[in-house]
Formats: C-alpha cells, sequence, structure tokens
C-alpha cells in the first residue's frame, strides 16, 4: 500500500512538472508575440515622425536589446540590434553603436548584413568616435573578407586617405582635377 502510494505522488509530482514546462513554454511564445508586435507598433510610430523622437528612439532600442537578450538564437535577434546600431548612429550615441555592432560580429557571424556591420565599425570609429587607428583596422577587416563588394573601391580609398587631414586631402584633389583639365 506504500509503495502505491508513494507511485501514485512520483506520477502526480512528474505530471505537475510537466504541464507547468508546458505552460512556461506557451507563455514564453505569448510573451515573445507580445514583444514582436510592441517592437512593430514601436518602429511605426517612430517611423512616422520627420525627425528623430529621442524618447521614441530610446524606447525602440530598449524593445530591441530586450529582444535580442531574451531570444539570442533567434534570427531577428542580429537584425533587431543592426536596427539599434542606426538608432543609436541617428541620436548621436556612437559608442552605443559600437557596441551593438561588436556583438552582432561576435554573436552572428551569418549575419547576411555583415559587410555593413564591419564597414559602419570603421565609419563610426573614424567619423563619430575619431579613433582612426581602429577605423583602419575595420576597414582593412572588410576589405579582406570582402574585396569584391560593391564597397569595396571606396573603402580602399577610404583607407589609403584615413591619415591625411581635410585640408591636405581637399589640396590633392584640387591638384588632380588640375591635372586634368
Amino acid at each position: 500500500m506504500r509503495n502505491l502510494f508513494q507511485f501514485t505522488l512520483f506520477i502526480l509530482v512528474v505530471f505537475n512538472i510537466l504541464i507547468s514546462c508546458q505552460s512556461n513554454n506557451t507563455s514564453d511564445i505569448d510573451s515573445k508575440q507580445v514583444l514582436m508586435d510592441s517592437i512593430q507598433a514601436k518602429e511605426a510610430d517612430l517611423h512616422s515622425d520627420i525627425e528623430v523622437d529621442e524618447e521614441k528612439a530610446r524606447e525602440m532600442t530598449a524593445l530591441y536589446l530586450n529582444y535580442s537578450n531574451r531570444y539570442k538564437k533567434d534570427s531577428l535577434s542580429s537584425e533587431y540590434l543592426f536596427r539599434a546600431a542606426e538608432i543609436a548612429m541617428n541620436t548621436d550615441k556612437p559608442i552605443d553603436a559600437c557596441s551593438y555592432l561588436y556583438r552582432i560580429e561576435r554573436q552572428y557571424e551569418d549575419f547576411d548584413k555583415m559587410p555593413a556591420v564591419i564597414y559602419l565599425l570603421g565609419f563610426v570609429n573614424q567619423n563619430m568616435i575619431g579613433d582612426k587607428k581602429n577605423a583602419e583596422a575595420y576597414y582593412q577587416k572588410f576589405l579582406d573578407r570582402y574585396p569584391n563588394h560593391s564597397r569595396a573601391e571606396e573603402v580602399a580609398i577610404i583607407l589609403n586617405s584615413i591619415y591625411i587631414d581635410d585640408l591636405e586631402l581637399v589640396r590633392e584633389f584640387e591638384t588632380q582635377n588640375a591635372e586634368n583639365e
């Protein structure tokens, strides 16, 4: 009798665990859908403005980061990080932009926009942060990985002139134009 009681208790505990796991899974699916719906609604709201609204941009970024943190293996996570980086660049937050781009580079090697990620890491480091050495490393990485990319020629030109100051660069272009006339 005691064995029957223990066996019945064991079955009830296992059954309870299985039911709770299943309801947690359903709850996770529901919360994921709610988060995706929130992202879509906030994107529509953000893009309806002519100028970037700082508060809306901050909220949108928080939603993107929340999704990518909770669902790291989901294919949308890298895309949402990329969008967060774009918002950061457009709201003059280059350190945040680089942080999101670095994360994509490290965690999502197969991301279809990886050439843009590498290019933007060079661009943001050079033009927004002023770190030409890091920019040079990313531009070189771009050329090494994507030598046939449509932006490869542009990146090569940037790389060759990265340490030339703007005034000297203007003089070089003027000299070249005078020689071509």
